[in-house]
């Protein structure tokens, strides 16, 4: 073990010349102690599997050229204190082990506490006082197996990159706001941005397939459903200001939405403002639909179908007390409910709400739905004449709004581990108009 020359050694003008020879091999030497100084040789274990190390890198081999070995000491003589030592296995076929806490001067502590083989890994370790202590270790493709590279891959996927347990928080970090666009382009910075901005999104720029990321709206912005952006409930919406969502790419420029699709509590599968017309005296029509999407509602989960708008009665008080409009709700091929909502003696313009829930009873093939429709005065059911089809009411009367219609409770026998279409319709035999301007369909 050899030391620099301490600083002013050399320049000290009473230095003899035996002096500064002695000086200049005393720096050659430690010069020779450091990485690159001198070329890597082999250490060769004692019996009791020891080895004095001479320089920065050495190959390690067995005593005898035995099939295996454990290092249990590197002796310190000739490194001083603080230097960084490299060591790797000399021979394919003649297995180094490097001891972890053999005891003795020289000993060595490896970071993971456990002893490590030296085929296909450099270990760099560092001399502290008596023991060694583990640097680092570099699994390396210049190795003795067949594949060295192999070691490399397969460490570092498990150690790093493989399942994991987390125990503790992890904290995604939120990124630069970005601006609506018809392709989304989130940046480097974050897993969770806010979308300024109303432009339609159809998309978002490609990420390494299995990236994740939540996205927040500070307005209402429509997304556009398609093959390569895939929204739950596989139809557009409009999403709410303040509403979020989650998407994973399943493959380079393919998105599939998470949020909202199940698997929660709750969540928005589809909205929209469809803004439907319901002419007077029209034929049966659709207002909106959606997709349920399959295994959402199981044998006793359910979703909720709401939407808002407004009856034109055409004057104050409609001269037919058979006036209304009948809604009816499918869920897959089953009309599941209906009900009519009697717009005799309603204002012009008055607003109504629907409200309609579909759920799982106890079977995946066996649905019960109930349809509510409520108007915000008081509404006249109509008598339940001719016009009216399936006979829906017995009696005329004035009711409080918010009147069950009848059947406004029905059933279905639909496989429901499949997707299936939820679609509002709605006509209206009568004298009366309506329209349907927004629609949302959660699960709940």
């Amino acid at each position: 073990m050899v030391n620099f020359p301490a600083a002013g050694y050399v320049s000290d003008s009473s230095r003899i010349e035996s002096e500064m020879k002695t000086s200049f091999e005393n720096w050659l030497a430690a010069t020779k102690q450091l990485a690159g100084g001198v070329a890597e040789s082999t250490l060769t274990l004692s019996s009791s599997g020891q080895a004095t190390p001479s320089s920065y890198f050495h190959s390690i081999e067995t005593n005898g050229g035995v099939s295996a070995q454990t290092l249990n000491q590197l002796l310190q003589t000739n490194l001083p204190d603080g230097s960084l030592l490299f060591i790797y296995q000399a021979t394919a076929g003649h297995v180094v082990t490097v001891a972890h806490h053999a005891g003795g001067a020289g000993e060595v502590y490896l970071g993971d506490g456990q002893n490590a083989v030296l085929t296909n890994i450099v270990l760099v370790l560092r001399r502290m006082a008596l023991t060694w202590g583990e640097a680092g270790r570099f699994y390396y493709a210049g190795g003795h197996a067949a594949d060295g590279g192999l070691s490399m891959r397969n460490f570092y996927a498990l150690a790093g990159l493989g399942q994991n347990t987390f125990t503790g928080r992890q904290e995604w970090k939120r990124g630069a706001d970005i601006a609506s666009a018809a392709t989304l382009t989130p940046g480097t910075d974050g897993n969770w941005f806010w979308v300024t901005g109303t432009t339609t999104i159809a998309n978002i720029a490609p990420m390494p397939p299995g990236t994740r990321i939540v996205l927040g709206f500070a307005s209402a912005v429509s997304l556009t459903h398609s093959a390569t952006f895939f929204l739950a409930g596989q139809t557009s919406r409009t999403v709410r200001a303040g509403s979020s969502t989650e998407f994973v790419s399943v493959a380079s420029g393919f998105w599939y939405e998470l949020g909202g699709a199940g698997g929660g509590a709750g969540g928005v599968l589809a909205e929209a403002n469809p803004n439907h017309y319901i002419p007077q005296f029209g034929a049966e029509a659709s207002c909106w639909g959606a997709t349920v999407p399959g295994g959402t509602l199981g044998t006793a989960n359910a979703v909720r179908f709401t939407a808002t708008g407004y009856v034109l009665s055409g004057s104050a008080s409609p001269a037919s007390t058979d006036s209304c409009v009948v809604f009816k709700l499918y869920y897959g091929s089953a009309l599941v409910a209906n009900f009519i909502l009697g717009i005799n003696g309603l204002p012009n313009a008055t607003a109504f709400r629907l409200e309609a829930i579909v759920s799982g009873w106890g079977a995946t093939n066996a649905q019960l739905a109930w349809m509510d429709v409520s108007a915000s005065v008081k509404v006249w059911i109509p008598t339940g004449s001719a016009a009216f089809p399936l006979g829906m009411m017995s009696g005329g009367g004035c009711y409080d709004a918010g009147y069950f219609g009848n059947p406004g409770r029905g059933s279905g026998a639909i496989d429901s581990t499949v997707d299936q279409w939820l679609q509002l319709n709605a006509f209206s035999p009568v004298a009366g108009d309506a329209a349907v301007e927004h629609a949302i369909l959660e699960k709940v």
